[in-house]
């Protein structure tokens, strides 16, 4: 019997539908209502909550002991078309300790096994037991043993989706810096497709790397679009996520990145600006120092892997501004997530 999911909390990513139905699950709007009202968040209640709060329906493709994948594959159709996209390139997990940091500093982005740490049950006993949970050490230890499995499949799937990579190490640093900007894009859609609430919730358990946006742009779209189609304007604000994410892993300053994305994309709606903002809030340890030094360890290792097609490398400009080659790329990727 096929599985039917609710319909993502506040803003769906079905373009010509209501923000909020009535189909919505109660487990959602009292988590939601939970959370809003509590007065010091923090992530032992975060687990707590969201341990109280399940989804009556299981997707086959939930991950055993990943924490509240059970929940992110309920609540998100992006969530969930991910997680087929990576499976039917042939993708595949591994349930073993890992660590974030092992993740970020190996060449693990490359291989098609994710390896993720089945620490649910740990994760919960962390935060529910009445003496552990006063421990916050054992609490951030077992947060750092969590993978984002969107991050990191959204990443798979789009190595068979560009081009082959450069072979030169400035290309290749502006071939990774993009692809890195792709993924990072679709993790903002992920939080907005969850709404600020869920987002801000799985953002502090370490589930998803963004925790939402000060201004939403479906709701913004919603209030402002007057019948047009929504689908394309929010494509259009995620094209200008990607080039002003570009800009920033490129280590341009964020002055410079506000004033290029403005330039390339306000119109109506001031996508530049609003884009701009939320990129430059990317964790800058991660961009001035983890992104960088893992490039100049693997830039050699990763270009050579990155050459199983037979069609020209992507070579991307040295000044980028001109971005029709980041956008006729980001617009494919788009396509293919089903945004």
């Amino acid at each position: 019997m096929k599985i039917k999911y609710p319909k993502a909390s506040k803003i769906p990513i079905i373009w010509d539908t209501p923000c909020k139905t009535k189909s919505d699950p109660q487990w959602i709007s009292h988590l939601e209502n939970r959370w809003v009202n509590v007065r010091k968040p923090s992530l032992s209640l975060a687990i707590r909550l969201l341990a109280n709060h399940q989804p009556s329906q299981v997707n086959p493709q939930t991950l055993p002991q990943h924490p509240f994948d059970t929940h992110l594959c309920a609540l998100s159709s992006l969530y969930r078309k991910s997680r087929n996209l990576f499976i039917q390139n042939g993708g595949g997990y591994l349930p073993t300790l890992n660590t974030s940091p092992r993740t970020l500093s190996s060449l693990s982005l490359l291989d098609p096994i994710i390896e993720y740490s089945p620490v649910e049950r740990e994760y919960i006993w962390a935060a529910t037991n009445a003496i552990e949970r006063k421990n916050t050490n054992q609490l951030t230890y077992t947060r750092g043993l969590i993978s984002n499995l969107f991050h990191e499949q959204n990443h798979r799937i789009l190595w068979n989706l560009l081009p082959n990579a450069p072979l030169k190490k400035a290309s290749v640093r502006r071939y990774l810096n993009f692809a890195e900007s792709l993924v990072v894009t679709l993790d903002m859609a992920l939080s907005d497709q969850l709404g600020p609430t869920l987002s801000s919730i799985f953002h502090l358990c370490g589930l998803i790397y963004d925790r939402g946006a000060d201004t939403n742009p479906l709701e913004l779209i919603h209030s402002t679009s007057e019948g047009k189609n929504l689908r394309r304007l929010y494509r259009n604000y995620l094209h200008a996520c990607v080039y002003s994410t570009y800009l920033y892993l490129e280590l341009y300053e964020p002055a410079e990145i506000i004033k290029a994305t403005q330039s390339q994309f306000n119109t109506s709606i001031e996508w530049g600006t609003l884009a701009a903002h939320r990129s430059i809030r990317l964790d800058s340890e991660f961009v001035q120092k983890t992104n960088p030094f893992w490039q100049m360890k693997n830039w050699k290792k990763a270009a050579e892997q990155l050459q199983s097609k037979s069609e020209a490398a992507l070579e991307l400009p040295d000044e980028p501004n001109n971005p029709y080659q980041l956008y006729l790329w980001a617009e494919k990727w788009f396509e293919l997530i089903g945004l």
